[in-house]
């Protein structure tokens, strides 16, 4: 578990990099409060997936019976990420009527 947390570090930098690029590439054809809305939770997401790491998994020294905890946490926030970038990105922000953006 401790790896997993420790390698997902450079990944949740990519998510905030990606979420402005792709907002910039969109800015012309998505409306703006609905991008800036996804933007926001994304990175409401991203952080709730990175303070946990800094504040108490770093802090404390993980026990064996803490590890399915630590596991359940990651896997339901990539689950919710992963909802963000799918579902959001697909039903949400996706401009139904520019064919260029949707390749």
């Amino acid at each position: 578990m401790r790896l997993l947390y420790r390698l997902s570090k450079p990944a949740y930098v990519g998510t905030l990099i990606n979420v402005m690029v792709i907002a910039m590439a969109l800015r012309n054809v998505t409306p703006l409060p609905s991008l800036l809305s996804w933007v926001a939770l994304v990175t409401v997401v991203t952080l709730a997936r990175y303070l946990p790491l800094q504040s108490v998994f770093r802090a404390a020294p993980l026990r064996s019976r803490d590890a399915p905890l630590w596991a359940n946490r990651f896997s339901v926030s990539a689950l919710v990420m992963g909802c963000m970038w799918g579902f959001a990105w697909a039903a949400w922000l996706m401009p139904q009527e520019e064919i260029m953006y949707q390749s």
